[in-house]
């Protein structure tokens, strides 16, 4: 959760085939959830109270949030090179 404690104690870790799993199955839900958006509601007006970063529409929105992430797999590839392994996963 943001603002938790950090994770000190390894056995409390998820396993990592589980994570991974997680993220697999929140994947097909966000393709299927974006799939399903017609022009229209792609061209809707972001609720003001949704809206952080300011932005005209949903469709907007989705598109911020597709840089934010491709932002934080880049920091992951430099945080691997500090630890002496590939950029990329290969």
């Amino acid at each position: 959760k943001r603002g938790a404690p950090p994770l000190t104690d390894p056995s409390k870790a998820l396993p990592w085939d589980r994570i991974v799993a997680a993220l697999d199955t929140s994947q097909e839900r966000l393709r299927a959830g974006l799939a399903s958006l017609t022009p229209e509601q792609l061209v809707a007006p972001m609720p003001a109270d949704k809206n952080p970063f300011g932005v005209d529409s949903v469709g907007d929105m989705i598109a911020v949030f597709s840089f934010h992430d491709g932002y934080h797999v880049g920091q992951l590839g430099v945080l691997r090179r500090l630890c002496g392994k590939p950029g990329a996963v290969k």
